[in-house]
């Protein structure tokens, strides 16, 4: 996870909720301390989310995914504006992990219990990769090369291919909570956070901006594989439950 210790607003093509110089100072004194801690780290959740997730049968594993599941519910459950800057880098630290951004996003358009099933999924990757002697990552470039991709309700669900709508008022305190973490932490490390915002913003109609917020994302970064393909994806079509709400 590269720091490069300065949250920059110049460039940029949208506009994002920073400004506060002492909360983006403690931003990043958390991601330090959360970086010099590995390979462990910790978050901070409130009891009767943890308590929730540890009733779940997400295997060892996929801690990390469990953890995330606290953490963002435990972030929706405050006001974006007034969110701690320890939790707001916990929230950077974690979507930096490859397949939580999606899962984060999932978490909150559809609630706890679809990103407990990615959970689960990403956790049988993880058991299958190492069975075959092979990182995750390889073994998923295998899958997308062979045509092997599990077809599960979560990756349904992330292409937008469900009746099922979003929560509203969920999708709504997301995006303002992940574009106030994009904004008061390094711009490196913001392409998975606009991420998770764009999605969510396609998810309730507003693909424009979903858009610039992933043209930003590639700005930064403009190997970044998230960010690619969804540029591809959400500017190709709406979700199915998008697709037949009335028009005005």
């Amino acid at each position: 996870m590269p720091l490069d210790r300065e949250v920059r607003p110049t460039g940029s093509l949208i506009h994002l909720p920073g400004g506060d110089g002492e909360v983006a100072r403690l931003v990043l004194e958390s991601l330090e301390a959360m970086c010099d801690a590995l390979p462990e780290f910790t978050v901070t959740v409130d009891r009767h989310f943890a308590q929730q997730v540890e009733r779940s049968d997400i295997p060892t594993h996929g801690a990390s995914f469990t953890l995330a599941i606290a953490l963002v519910e435990t972030c929706l459950d405050r006001d974006p504006g007034d969110m701690s800057p320890e939790l707001l880098a916990q929230l950077v630290f974690m979507s930096q992990f490859p397949s939580l951004p999606e899962q984060m996003a999932l978490q909150i358009a559809f609630g706890p219990g679809i990103a407990q099933e990615h959970a689960r999924d990403i956790a049988r990757l993880f058991t299958h990769a190492r069975r075959r002697g092979l990182s995750v990552d390889d073994h998923v470039a295998e899958l997308v090369r062979t045509g092997g991709v599990p077809d599960t309700r979560s990756t349904r669900c992330f292409r937008g291919e469900t009746q099922h709508e979003p929560d509203q008022s969920r999708v709504t305190r997301g995006v303002a909570l992940f574009r106030r973490a994009a904004g008061h932490t390094p711009e490196t490390l913001r392409p998975s956070l606009l991420c998770v915002a764009a999605w969510l913003l396609w998810s309730v109609g507003k693909r424009p901006n979903a858009l610039m917020h992933l043209g930003e994302a590639v700005r930064i970064d403009p190997e970044h594989v998230l960010a690619q393909g969804l540029i591809l994806h959400l500017g190709a079509r709406l979700p199915n439950w998008d697709c037949r709400r009335p028009k005005a």
